[in-house]
């Protein structure tokens, strides 16, 4: 998200700039944007910075996508508010969210807003005419959504031959935390009965996470390997979400994979490369004249069928 959010200020920047200059990019009554005893920096200093950076003609090419995209695909304030409340969720609530916005440099509801609205209209542009189905939902969920967060503990060491000696012993009637202090490699947890405490998707290696959160509570797993050794993992407690409230994110995330899978079978039929091409597009700005080359050439092709 970051990133994404760091892209449209930047973006945003050299709009706002390019729109108050005439069509060569220069202006002839620059604003003075910052003034200093040692002189004036105007608007058209900052534009000419701003067209030396390396990516000003990719924020620029996002831009026009946008302006093109934002006529076809409209975001309605309750998509807005949705969208909003599910970003929350992902970062733990009001606080984190807040955290989250302080460091990606967001200042303000109006400023939030126009950033997610822009990454609503991407993505319905992305996943234009793709639908998405009930059972394919339910699925998603029974695997990867129904339990959202997990309690458990462990019992790590380095070969498989001792990990199967310690289930062993834990079938037999051994206890856990006995068991853990005394085979357990795992310096933050061995002294506490390899207890991790709480934990999300995410937050542990793939081999390790696929079975804690597929482990039913007060059950035992068989040796799990991963990059650190050999697993024995208990579930203690399990936070699960209905169905309901998970559905909006797994909508989202079976979209989204449906659009990864389009670009790479067919990634010369990009969505919004064919909202560019039914678009009027002048750049006026030299240094810029190439930018929607391929979308010129495309419709070039198109009118000599």
């Amino acid at each position: 998200m970051k990133k994404w959010i760091l892209s449209v200020a930047a973006a945003t920047a050299i709009f706002g700039v390019a729109a108050c200059s005439n069509d060569n990019g220069e202006s002839g009554d620059s604003k003075v944007l910052v003034e200093t005893s040692e002189g004036n920096v105007t608007q058209d200093d900052f534009y000419k910075e701003l067209k030396k950076q390396p990516q000003s003609e990719q924020m620029l090419k996002e831009l026009v996508q946008y302006k093109v995209l934002s006529e076809k695909y409209k975001v309605s304030d309750k998509e807005l508010d949705k969208e909003i409340d599910y970003l929350k969720s992902q970062f733990g609530g009001e606080d984190g969210f807040k955290n989250a916005l302080e460091q990606s440099g967001i200042k303000g509801e109006d400023e939030l807003r126009d950033v997610v609205k822009r990454n609503l209209v991407f993505f319905k542009a992305q996943t234009d005419g793709m639908e998405v189905s009930e059972k394919e939902m339910k699925k998603m969920y029974e695997e990867q959504y129904k339990v959202e967060e997990v309690e458990a503990r462990h019992i790590l060491v380095k070969e498989e031959k001792t990990a199967k000696e310690v289930k062993q012993k834990l079938e037999d009637g051994g206890d856990f935390a006995k068991l853990a202090k005394e085979y357990s490699t795992d310096p933050g947890s061995k002294d506490k009965g390899g207890e991790l405490g709480s934990f999300g998707r995410g937050q542990m290696v793939p081999e390790f996470e696929q079975v804690a959160f597929s482990l039913e509570k007060g059950k035992i797993s068989d040796p799990v390997k991963s990059q650190h050794g050999f697993h024995i993992i208990e579930v203690l407690e399990q936070k699960t979400q209905s169905f309901e409230d998970a559905k909006y994110q797994i909508k989202k995330t079976i979209l989204q994979q449906k659009a990864q899978e389009q670009a790479q079978k067919n990634p010369n039929e990009n969505p919004i490369d064919k909202a560019l091409e039914d678009a009027d597009i002048k750049v006026k700005v030299d240094e810029y004249k190439d930018l929607f080359k391929k979308q010129d050439d495309n419709k070039e092709k198109e009118d000599e069928k």
